[in-house]
């Protein structure tokens, strides 16, 4: 009940009124008892975030920094998200047949304003957005069976056009406007595979939503994400600023901020001048 209550107090913005609620239940009381332990982290949330809305960053980092190493996950490796992208990057894929279709990608990175932007633009008839789909996951996977020999051996183009085709197959089974005649596929991790998606999608064109590094490095280090091996990047601030360089870095080795095929929103501007922006 107390956690309930603090949790609606700091949706209202009252983070002393939370504060005070989860004053009893410190770290000690609620690891003892078997019942609250299992709501350790959303206490430790609430805390820290009450903690920064007040004022006492110090205390909100310590808290932030103890919820982080608290749920990291030791059987995911986060250099694997480094390698993978790195390997995938050097794939050579050969000039293959144009597909027919495309799929605008929403890119960028956590926490940059890119559900704030695919919110707004799924209300228009002519646009559906999809978020953070396991699609293009899926087209990996089929060329990482054929590569590492867990499937039959196969034309080089083939894999590679297979893989392709398995995307926009995924992408059909999520849709539910059969209408649109745009179709914008969200997932803002995917920056940093820039070169490899290049090479396969050659078609495709982006939304880019760019913020203040400092802002999406801090949001990124005090969210709860799912475990996998880039959101494990974020359990401290170092890693989530070197995983910010290395997808950034990753970015604009394949465009510029003048590359025709891609757009750019900067989130300050989204805000503060939505209209016209949007």
């Amino acid at each position: 009940g107390q956690i309930f209550l603090a949790g609606g107090a700091m949706m209202r913005g009252d983070a002393k009124l939370c504060l005070s609620r989860l004053k009893p239940l410190d770290d000690s009381k609620i690891v003892a008892n078997p019942v609250l332990k299992p709501s350790l982290g959303a206490v430790r949330g609430l805390r820290a975030q009450a903690q920064a809305k007040v004022g006492d960053y110090r205390e909100a980092f310590s808290t932030f920094s103890a919820l982080n190493a608290a749920e990291r996950d030791t059987s995911i490796n986060p250099g694997d998200f480094y390698r993978g992208v790195q390997a995938r990057g050097k794939l050579t894929i050969p000039p293959l047949p144009a597909p027919g279709r495309t799929a605008v990608q929403m890119l960028g990175f956590p926490r940059s304003g890119t559900t704030l932007l695919e919110n707004v633009l799924a209300t228009h008839p002519d646009v559906e957005t999809f978020e953070e789909t396991p699609a293009l996951m899926i087209a990996i996977d089929r060329i990482e069976r054929v590569l590492m020999g867990k499937s039959s051996p196969e034309p080089i183009e083939t894999t590679f056009v297979s893989a392709r085709d398995r995307y926009y197959a995924e992408i059909d089974l999520l849709r539910k406007k059969p209408t649109a005649r745009v179709l914008i596929d969200k997932m803002p991790i995917r920056t940093a595979d820039a070169a490899f998606i290049g090479k396969l999608f050659p078609e495709w064109r982006y939304i880019f939503s760019i913020r203040h590094p400092y802002d999406v490095v801090l949001s990124c280090f005090k969210q709860r994400f799912l475990p996998n091996p880039a959101m494990e990047n974020f359990r401290t601030i170092e890693d989530s600023i070197r995983l910010y360089d290395f997808t950034m870095t990753e970015w604009f080795k394949v465009h510029t901020l003048d590359d025709a095929n891609v757009h750019y929103v900067r989130y300050d501007e989204l805000v503060t001048d939505f209209e016209n922006v949007t």
